[in-house]
């Protein structure tokens, strides 16, 4: 299983602690990961044909005040694009108003409220050990069911930052 993990950064010489983080809590995981940075000067359709030349199963995007236009632009076309793609969406402007944020972006399978480096890392076993949406229980994770509907769960705060990397 391939995961992407992306960034879409203010400036090209910003670098995402994110998904740095993400990565590296992740690296016990029996997948493929990779990171993805671009910034919000590239153009809408080059960032998608990045995504898309890297065949991601699973697409993780950080989304934050100075990204999440774009971000809202780009997730119909990576889903025309890679329609089997699981969309994991994560960062500050999706904590928040997450029900709403879903229902406007149907492709989004997960939302990480809160920190993510727990929450992803347990997403992404649970995905791995190939488990569907309603067995999916973990906190921070907000997730579409199969029949559509959403259920959200509590941000998390990882109050020991022994436990992750």
């Amino acid at each position: 299983m391939k995961v992407l993990l992306t960034a879409i950064n203010a400036k090209y010489i910003h670098s995402s602690l994110a998904i740095r983080y993400i990565y590296k809590n992740c690296q016990d995981l029996s997948c493929d990961i990779e990171m993805l940075e671009v910034s919000i000067n590239n153009h809408l359709i080059d960032i998608a044909n990045q995504i898309f030349d890297a065949r991601p199963d699973i697409l993780g995007i950080s989304c934050y005040i100075w990204n999440i236009e774009l971000v809202k632009q780009l997730l119909p076309l990576v889903h025309r694009l890679l329609p089997n793609c699981k969309i994991i969406c994560g960062g500050p402007e999706v904590s928040y108003a997450t029900k709403e944020f879903m229902q406007d972006f149907p492709m989004v399978d997960f939302v990480v409220r809160g920190e993510g480096e727990k929450a992803f890392h347990d997403l992404l076993q649970a995905l791995l050990d190939e488990k569907n949406n309603e067995e999916i229980k973990i906190a921070g994770i907000a997730k579409r069911n199969s029949d559509n509907t959403i259920d959200e769960n509590i941000a998390v705060t990882v109050s020991d930052l022994d436990e992750i990397i």
